[in-house]
């Protein structure tokens, strides 16, 4: 008879792997290459950036119905609005320049009393038109609407 031979697995395993130490278990196969897996993940790989590509179009723009006030329309506001601002300033205008006639109006009447600056120098008679003269301007300016 013949020397037993040992099964060719056995002969394959071997050869393929280091030396077994005796208490250590051989490891299956799958197990292997699940290590050896793991270790591909964490290598460093070039990543190759690409440039963004963009594409400009020009879209023309056309209002049709658009929302708003027809351009005849708003110009005739727009003149409304200017003849406003026109008698708005007239009506300010108007309004300092009364108010310089009644500042005016009571300084003259304090100054032409008979303690006043111009008092020592105005006779009783003419002081005396005088304030009624100021005193008919001041009514008229109460008296004028606006």
């Amino acid at each position: 008879t013949q020397p037993a031979a040992a099964p060719p697995a056995a002969e394959g395993a071997e050869a393929e792997g280091a030396p077994k130490a005796e208490g250590e278990a051989p490891k299956p196969e799958g197990e292997a290459e699940a290590k050896k897996e793991l270790e591909k993940k964490y290598e460093w790989v070039e990543v190759k950036k690409m440039k963004t590509r963009t594409k400009k179009t020009d879209i023309p723009v056309v209002v049709s119905n658009g929302l708003g006030i027809p351009e005849p329309q708003l110009q005739k506001l727009c003149d409304m609005e200017t003849a406003m601002q026109v008698e708005m300033a007239e009506i300010v205008e108007t309004d300092e320049k009364k108010n310089d006639l009644e500042s005016h109006i009571f300084n003259m009447r304090d100054k032409c009393s008979e303690s006043g600056a111009y008092g020592a120098f105005i006779a009783s008679a003419v002081r005396d038109t005088f304030m009624s003269e100021l005193m008919k301007a001041e009514d008229w300016l109460y008296d004028t609407p606006d």
